[in-house]
């Protein structure tokens, strides 16, 4: 197997408290040929003294700082355009990576050659790294519905260069954007080896922000949506009915109405059925109520 450079980018805001087992899970990787870029979003904790201790200590180890804080997108964007590495991947301050997850992900490279994207299962674990549970990732067609693709992937220099880096408007849902976006351009392969710990603890932002992340990834799939013709027009149909019923009750008509419209030219007989069965039960409802 050849050995090629991984760059790994890991952008940071105040993350202190977990930010050494993050940058210590890469250290302790059994594929050893990486870089990481570490980007300090202008941390005002002990997270610069932290990185300082481990860009001396191992000299794969660079970091970048913002003067101002920029805003998880932003940093991503920084740290990518640092990298020199033939595989990309990124990770955050308070996540870890199994010892085995880079050679493992190489690995499925090296036998799948035509792959340019893989994304791996996953152990959410708690603020003391107890096992919440395993997540076993789904088929990438479920990205119409959710972002299915999960906190550990790695992907090719070459589709990176496809893309348009990260939309720094899209705050929160910024990730889900870029795998709809790049699953235009390639198969999004699942590797079903659980590779990374995930952990979820009260400060996690997509913990605090649920409403605000729905809301975000709603406008990612709308930009997307229309260019996403590797998913069967079923799926397709079905969630443009989805966000036309979000957009009616946000008072959103003429949207609601453009979604309607897109359904109907993808699956007309089935957006017929299901609009006759929402017409059904609402009258159903009024007649009871």
């Amino acid at each position: 197997m050849q050995t090629p450079l991984v760059s790994i980018v890991l952008p940071t805001y105040n993350g202190s408290r977990y930010l050494r087992e993050a940058v210590q899970s890469c250290l302790d990787q059994t594929y050893t040929n990486w870089e990481l870029i570490i980007v300090d979003d202008a941390s005002n904790d002990d997270t610069p003294s932290i990185i300082s201790h481990f860009v001396e200590l191992d000299s794969r180890i660079r970091s970048i700082r913002h003067e101002t804080n920029r805003k998880l997108p932003a940093a991503l964007n920084t740290g990518f355009i640092h990298t020199t590495g033939d595989y990309l991947t990124w990770t955050s301050d308070d996540n870890m990576y199994r010892p085995n997850a880079l050679e493992e992900m190489l690995h499925y490279f090296y036998c799948n050659p035509t792959i340019e994207f893989v994304y791996t299962d996953y152990t959410i674990i708690d603020n003391n790294e107890n096992i919440l549970r395993c997540v076993e990732v789904v088929t990438p067609d479920n990205l119409v519905f959710i972002n299915c693709i999960g906190p550990s992937f790695m992907y090719t220099r070459a589709l990176y260069e496809q893309l348009i880096g990260f939309d720094e408007d899209l705050f929160l849902a910024e990730d889900y954007d870029y795998w709809l976006r790049a699953s235009q351009y390639t198969i999004l392969s699942p590797l079903h080896k659980n590779l990374y710990l995930y952990r979820k603890h009260d400060n996690n932002l997509s913990n605090r922000k649920v409403s605000y992340i729905t809301e975000v990834s709603d406008r990612a799939l709308q930009k997307n949506l229309p260019q996403l013709i590797w998913i069967p027009k079923r799926l397709r149909s079905d969630r443009y009915l989805q966000l036309m019923l979000g957009a009616i009750q946000k008072g959103h008509i003429m949207f609601a109405l453009k979604c309607f419209l897109h359904a109907l030219v993808l699956n007309p007989f089935f957006v017929l059925y299901r609009s006759v069965l929402i017409i059904f039960r609402n009258f159903r409802r009024r007649r009871i109520a």
